[in-house]
């Protein structure tokens, strides 16, 4: 398919105008070292990682192509390659990928390093000295673009979400202990129907909507 549908939803795209920044261009690409006409090259590694990943065009293609599987694929090959490999890039990965966001108490420390920074008004003391000039070219240009620190973290907003109903506690009650023993289905209020319906399947719950479709799709008869 090369409709040429999907290059007005590209942000790269649109910004160059280069068929190689399309996803168009970048399936070619993909086919040609499928092939074999091309070698996994850095050129090649540095295309895959210039897209965003945003899918707009997936959303555009009247074909389906799957570009989400095709773009995964390609970024997996580069890496296994190891042609964009270089000392700093390594260094950064392990750091960061490897150690930082494996280690969440590790990650949470460092955020409510970043929120007490930015709170107690450093950062802008920081701007407003100049000190930010003393930065590296690439993260000078980064650190204005710096996220907002929340306050309150993710993990503390979902989880009222995640603790289950029967283990949260009420009003003025303690939180019960992990000794307490959970009701069964038939002491719960609505007996085992209750139960039924929350130990209910995804696939019975699909099974029920795809048949409740049909139900809405067919004609009502008027007498």
């Amino acid at each position: 398919m090369h409709c040429g549908m999907c290059l007005p939803t590209c942000p790269t795209y649109d910004e160059t105008k280069l068929e190689r920044h399309s996803p168009r261009g970048r399936i070619a690409l993909m086919r040609a070292i499928g092939d074999g006409d091309l070698e996994v090259t850095k050129a090649f590694g540095d295309e895959m990682y210039y897209c965003l990943g945003c899918l707009a065009c997936t959303t555009a293609c009247p074909a389906g192509v799957d570009y989400p599987k095709l773009f995964e694929t390609a970024r997996a090959e580069v890496e296994r390659q190891g042609v964009l490999d270089t000392p700093k890039r390594t260094f950064i990965r392990f750091w960061v990928v490897k150690f930082l966001f494996t280690r969440p108490r590790l990650l949470r420390l460092v955020g409510r390093t970043l929120w007490l920074w930015q709170a107690s008004g450093l950062q802008s003391l920081f701007r407003r000295s100049g000190l930010n000039k003393l930065l590296p070219a690439n993260l000078r240009r980064l650190e204005p673009q710096a996220p907002r620190i929340q306050r309150r973290f993710s993990h503390q907003l979902i989880r009222p979400i995640e603790t289950p109903l029967d283990e949260r506690p009420a009003p003025g009650v303690e939180h019960p202990t992990s000794n307490t023993q959970r009701p069964t289905p038939n002491e719960t209020p609505g007996g085992s129907a209750a139960a039924t319906s929350l130990d209910v399947g995804r696939s019975t719950l699909e099974v029920g909507c795809s048949r409740s479709s049909r139900n809405r799709s067919k004609p009502r008869r008027v007498a």
